[in-house]
């Protein structure tokens, strides 16, 4: 099928007449544009077909859903497609997706793997809900300046790869949900993020190799779930940085191999719910301060090493209803007389732990 280049019977009357969905996926040499008479399409995936002429798309006006991937892109004009909805164009093998296209369209979701900056005009407003962006090997700048974007109704940001922040900040005040992935650029975040972001609940920056450290008035006040996982050169959480989250729900740092310590400025009594998996240096459990969390009650831990007891005596919170142990490689003796303490526990997983269970 990798050979196929036109469509037999797409002239045929009634033939695609009830077609709701179209998926190409690596038909390099289609050269024909899309099959007439698909009235119905509402979901459009067309992926390594760069020869595809996306010049026909004008005939299918109540497409909710486009995404395009290594597709010739220079052709293409969203203008009729009043309906859309959600639009991806990633990686694309000719051209870039101009900004301007957009602002006709009511998209409410858009992944792009690089683009234009917007138009100097009085109405670039886009109404987006969820925007991922894949950076490129050449650090994408975000649209920023007198022209937001369009950023007012945005809840969720997506980063793959480096992206660079202006410097003020983002101008998407509702904002809950934040995820930076691979970027190689430790100044990734927002040097405002504190005041520009003032609805962010969520931030998740996951392998970022380069981050070694981070600055403290880059978090808002209100977050309430950060993660931090496979950041393999970190080495520093500011002291007060977490204790600062007075709103912290849950807090998860997986795989970060050389971070010392994250509890000098302690942790907000309103944590619910720790996750600390596969972070060799904090894992002297003796020094968290787990009592104090009245509000704990998921816990998480995974390749604890030198670990002989565990619990030890008035380690864990009574208000834990949930824990989980993994990789406790030197445990000898799991106490039951202080799981006991723990009289709200409902659920205790142990996995891969060799000691035997005492009291």
């Amino acid at each position: 099928m990798s050979e196929w280049r036109i469509w037999w019977d797409y002239q045929l009357p009634g033939t695609f007449a009830l077609l709701e969905e179209l998926y190409l996926v690596r038909y390099p040499q289609l050269i024909e544009d899309l099959p007439h008479g698909a009235s119905m399409l509402k979901r459009l995936e067309i992926e390594d077909s760069s020869k595809l002429d996306l010049a026909s798309l004008f005939n299918f006006s109540g497409l909710l859903s486009l995404k395009l991937a290594h597709v010739n892109i220079e052709p293409l004009d969203l203008d009729p497609l009043q309906e859309l909805e959600e639009l991806d164009v990633l990686h694309p093998a000719a051209g870039l997706l101009p900004l301007c296209l957009l602002l006709d369209v009511p998209i409410t979701s858009l992944k792009i793997a690089c683009f234009n900056s917007p138009p100097e005009t009085e109405d670039n407003r886009l109404s987006l809900h969820y925007l991922h962006i894949e950076g490129e090997r050449d650090p994408n700048h975000f649209p920023h300046g007198e022209y937001d974007f369009g950023l007012e109704r945005l809840y969720d940001l997506t980063v793959y790869g480096t992206l660079c922040f202006p410097e003020e900040g983002l101008c998407a005040r509702n904002l809950t949900m934040l995820v930076i992935h691979g970027s190689h650029n430790p100044e990734a975040l927002p040097k405002r993020m504190r005041s520009s972001l003032t609805s962010l609940l969520l931030l998740s920056v996951e392998d970022c190799t380069e981050f070694e450290s981070f600055l403290e008035d880059r978090l808002p006040t209100d977050l309430t779930t950060p993660t931090i996982s496979n950041c393999q050169n970190l080495k520093l959480l500011p002291e007060t940085m977490l204790s600062s989250l007075t709103s912290l729900q849950s807090l998860s740092i997986i795989g970060c191999y050389v971070l010392k310590s994250f509890l000098e400025g302690g942790l907000p009594a309103s944590l619910r719910t720790l996750c600390i998996k596969d972070c060799g240096l904090l894992m002297n459990l003796n020094n968290w301060p787990l009592r104090s969390l009245v509000s704990l009650e998921h816990l998480e831990i995974k390749g604890a090493s030198n670990v002989h007891l565990f619990p030890e005596r008035y380690l864990l919170p009574i208000t834990l209803t949930h824990l989980c142990i993994e990789n406790f490689h030197d445990l000898k003796i799991l106490s039951g007389l202080e799981l006991q303490h723990s009289y709200r526990l409902e659920e205790l997983k142990i996995s891969n732990c060799k000691g035997q269970v005492q009291g």
